[in-house]
């Protein structure tokens, strides 16, 4: 955090996160299809309870450095990590073969939409 732009470190991050979803939303459909999905129910320690953690503690360490408007940082969070988890569901179930979107232009698109209503507000002369 604040060694380069907010922009590359969440472009980086929702990156790590598609390839993770893309991994992980297969896996969690097939035990759901099974009858297995109260083996899914996190925990408070659960790694979907601690992403929006670390995603919540990152933006709100950026709102200390004034790199971001106040904002309720856990909003942002889950909005950001359920965007990416949105795209990659689309994307398995179809959706993106109707409706095509490249990866890098979804992240690209999330991000800039995001920080468009973070940044910090400026002084007018």
């Amino acid at each position: 955090m604040g060694q380069t732009t907010v922009e590359e470190e969440l472009t980086t991050f929702l990156h790590e996160a598609i390839r993770f979803f893309e991994e992980v939303i297969p896996k969690i459909m097939m035990v759901m299809a099974s009858g297995g999905g109260a083996r899914i129910v996190p925990g408070s320690d659960a790694p979907p309870v601690a992403a929006i953690r670390l995603v919540a503690n990152y933006l709100d360490a950026e709102h200390a450095l004034g790199r971001l408007r106040p904002h309720d940082p856990e909003i942002a969070a889950r909005m950001l990590i359920g965007s990416m988890w949105h795209y990659v569901f689309a994307e398995f179930i179809g959706i993106n073969e109707y409706s095509p979107m490249p990866k890098h232009t979804f992240v690209r698109g999330v991000v800039e939409n995001l920080l468009r209503g973070l940044e910090p507000e400026t002084t007018k002369i």
